[in-house]
């Protein structure tokens, strides 16, 4: 009976994890919204409003073009803020989870891509 009742209490404790790391895990899959940082300034991306941001740091300059990964399921997009200022595009005309990439360019001349689903 104990040798029964430790497996069956170990099966529910895996189970328990496995559970918890799906359920911690699922807000991150589920959600494509971010707000991430370069030198010159912020961009992210809002899912629920379907809008790409960006927006400058005072005395910088920010740059973003954004391509979906098959030109068929959604426009391009090229921003540009500079000094405190920000730019947006609208992506709801791309179909529902659509992939892109954002390169930001920023004053520093440092570039990086991201990608994120529409």
């Amino acid at each position: 009976m104990k040798i029964h009742a430790r497996r069956t209490a170990a099966a529910l404790a895996g189970a328990g994890a496995a559970l918890a790391l799906t359920v911690s895990m699922a807000p991150q899959a589920l959600a494509n919204s971010f707000n991430l940082q370069i030198a010159a300034g912020g961009y992210g991306y809002d899912d629920g409003a379907d809008r790409f941001c960006i927006v400058a740091h005072p005395g910088r300059s920010i740059s973003t073009t954004l391509t979906p990964d098959y030109a068929s399921r959604g426009p391009s997009r090229s921003l540009s803020a500079s000094n405190g200022r920000s730019d947006c595009a609208s992506l709801a005309t791309a179909y529902e989870d659509s992939g892109y990439t954002a390169r930001v360019s920023g004053t520093s001349s440092i570039t990086e891509s991201v990608h994120f689903f529409s």
